[in-house]
């Protein structure tokens, strides 16, 4: 018995403190996600010790398990083809780390990972990633795009994902029937929110609107229309004034995006962040189209795009970059149609399953939209990061899925569902 419950205290710290560390600490995102799936293994592979699961859990399992097996195919006859340059194992390492949610799963579902867990951990990760921006780019070097454990791309994506997961806590802190305690959602949704727009991420900026309106569908039955009238006037000056503070980059970084986009001349183009992702995507959409049902294969990207460049075909500005900067058009270029499709199944899967649960038992509410919030986020990041072909993004999709998952389990077993 007190084996179990250092256990299941350790496997709790580490959530606790997952969010906070993996974007704030370069390499702790792999590092804790290697943990918690070494620590979960057994429950895998011990029948006896597997705990029972329901019928959609099992069908988010094998939707990840096909990204990977998607990726093994095309990487395999592709391979035996000749497609690649190179049959190095990294070129599906990312895809095989999607893997591991099952043992992650397995592991949260044998501890029964309380709900209070999950609030604390992305609220507290979204403070702390708030008070890192604001120090570093207030006070240390002001005028710089704040950055994390990686890229500024990355910390941008990372804090607007736990500041809107913090608002599906609102709830939960004001049962707590304490002034301090109901503050901590708001603060940690404001800070969550001035690490994203300090780390001058327009990628996670775009996302803004439709994680907004996911907010007031969660939340209408709660406010009055004067109310909500009243937010939506606060959020639109709040936006203005943040556009007009210099310090805040977002006109510049804005004005720089419209002028790069009205000036790209295909292979012509200029250096610049929205020039070089246009390219890209030309690249990998032509890349699709000649292989549109296998792919070229996992890292055939670079090669490709070199031998176009050096055919006069695209600009010289993405000759240093491996991937085209989407998730969508770099698994349709790597593994074509079902690579898309495999794709759609990690976020759709679980969100049609987060969906059913919300409908059929009201008290997985909150704890179903944190799990909305993220996938509809990762879903938006996508479309201009390759946000699986980076550990970080990996680690934090799988593990915090799990912990959403697991914790709307405990709602279904409560309620008295059986698996």
């Amino acid at each position: 018995m007190r084996n179990n419950r250092s256990m299941t205290n350790y496997i709790v710290g580490i959530v606790l403190l997952f969010p906070a560390l993996s974007n704030l600490f370069e390499h702790a995102s792999t590092v804790l996600l290697a943990i918690l799936t070494l620590s979960g293994l057994y429950f895998c592979f011990s029948r006896e010790k597997r705990p029972s699961l329901f019928f959609h859990d099992k069908v988010v399992m094998w939707a990840f398990a096909s990204y990977f097996l998607v990726y093994l195919f095309s990487f395999a006859v592709n391979g035996a083809l000749g497609n690649l340059e190179s049959l190095r194992v990294k070129y599906i390492g990312h895809e095989f780390r999607m893997l591991f949610i099952i043992p992650v799963f397995f592991l949260f579902r044998k501890i029964h990972l309380p709900v209070s867990v999950l609030w604390m951990s992305v609220v507290s990760g979204a403070i702390l990633s708030g008070i890192h921006a604001i120090v570093f780019g207030v006070f240390l070097y002001p005028g710089e795009r704040v950055f994390g454990s990686y890229h500024s791309i990355a910390f941008g994506h990372l804090s607007l994902a736990m500041a809107c997961m913090s608002l599906a806590s609102i709830h939960f802190f004001r049962q707590k029937k304490n002034a301090a305690w109901n503050v901590c959602p708001w603060l940690a949704f404001l800070l969550g929110m001035t690490a994203s727009i300090l780390s001058g991420t327009r990628g996670a900026w775009i996302a803004v609107p439709v994680l907004l309106l996911m907010a007031a569908i969660q939340y209408y039955r709660d406010l009055q229309f004067r109310t909500w009238l009243g937010i939506a006037a606060g959020i639109f000056l709040a936006a203005i004034i943040l556009y007009k503070i210099p310090q805040t980059q977002i006109s510049l970084r804005i004005q720089q995006t419209c002028r790069e986009i009205r000036d790209y001349d295909g292979s012509r183009s200029k250096v610049g962040s929205a020039s070089e992702r246009l390219e890209g995507w030309k690249a990998a959409w032509n890349i699709f189209l000649e292989n549109p049902f296998l792919g070229a294969g996992p890292g055939s990207f670079g090669p490709i795009t070199h031998e176009m460049i050096d055919r006069g075909e695209r600009s010289e500005i993405i000759k240093i970059y491996h991937q085209p900067h989407s998730a969508y058009l770099s698994v349709m270029s790597d593994c074509g149609i079902p690579g898309l499709i495999s794709l759609f199944a990690i976020f759709l899967v679980p969100a049609y399953g987060i969906i059913r649960q919300i409908r059929a038992i009201p008290e997985s509410r909150d704890a179903g939209f944190a799990g909305l919030y993220l996938i509809v986020a990762f879903m938006q990041f996508g479309l201009t990061e390759t946000i699986f072909g980076q550990n970080i993004y990996v680690g934090f999709y799988v593990v915090m899925l799990a912990a959403v998952l697991c914790v709307c389990i405990g709602h279904k077993a409560a309620s008295g569902t059986s698996p």
